[in-house]
C-alpha cells in the first residue's frame, strides 16, 4: 500500500507498506533508515505453562509497533495496513497485550477501538488457564478509525496493492 501527502500540488511525503510473512513493514520517504514494523501471530509465548494458540479468527501483536519517524500518522497506515491483511485472512480480533505503559501503544489501540480487559483468559495446549491484561480490537473498527486517523494527518492513500 502507498500514500502520499501533499504540499499544494506537490508529493512532500510518501509511505508504503509491504507484508511480509507476519511482518506489516513500512517506508517512508522511500528511505530504508526510516523503516515501521509491526508483526502479528496467531500464538501466545509460552508463559510457563506451555503454548498458547489464539483462536482461528484472532491474531495478537507481537511486541510492539515501531515507527520511524514519529507523530506523523505512521501507526495509522501501519494498522490500516495490518487490518486490511487480517479481513482477507478472516481474521476479526485483534490482541495487543498491555505490556506498554499508558500512552503510545495503549493510546493507539484505544483510539483504533481497543476494548481493555483485565484479566482475558486463554488456554494453553495443555489445559493451563492464562490470565492476561490487554486490549481486543475489533478488525473492522480498526480498519475503519485507522483510516480516519491517517486522513487526519493529510494523508491520501494512492495504491492498494501490497
Amino acid at each position: 500500500m502507498r500514500w502520499e501527502q501533499y504540499n499544494g500540488n506537490l508529493v512532500a511525503h510518501t509511505f508504503e507498506t509491504r507484508r511480509v510473512f507476519n511482518d506489516v513493514i513500512g517506508t517512508y520517504d522511500d528511505d530504508p533508515n526510516l523503516t515501521s514494523e509491526v508483526s502479528y501471530s496467531s500464538q501466545l509465548p509460552d508463559l510457563g505453562n506451555g503454548p498458547i494458540d489464539l483462536p482461528d479468527d484472532m491474531w495478537a501483536q507481537e511486541g510492539y509497533m515501531t515507527t520511524n519517524p514519529t507523530r506523523q500518522g505512521l501507526g495509522y497506515m501501519m494498522s490500516f495496513a495490518a487490518s486490511a491483511f487480517a479481513l482477507r485472512d478472516s481474521i476479526k480480533w485483534i490482541f495487543v497485550s498491555s505490556g506498554s505503559q499508558r500512552g503510545g501503544g495503549a493510546a493507539l489501540a484505544e483510539k483504533l477501538g481497543g476494548e481493555y480487559h483485565r484479566d482475558l483468559e486463554f488456554k494453553t495446549r495443555t489445559g493451563h488457564v492464562e490470565k492476561l491484561g490487554g486490549y481486543i480490537i475489533p478488525v473492522k473498527t480498526m480498519n475503519m478509525l485507522s483510516a480516519e486517523g491517517w486522513a487526519n494527518y493529510g494523508w491520501k492513500l494512492t495504491d492498494t496493492r501490497d
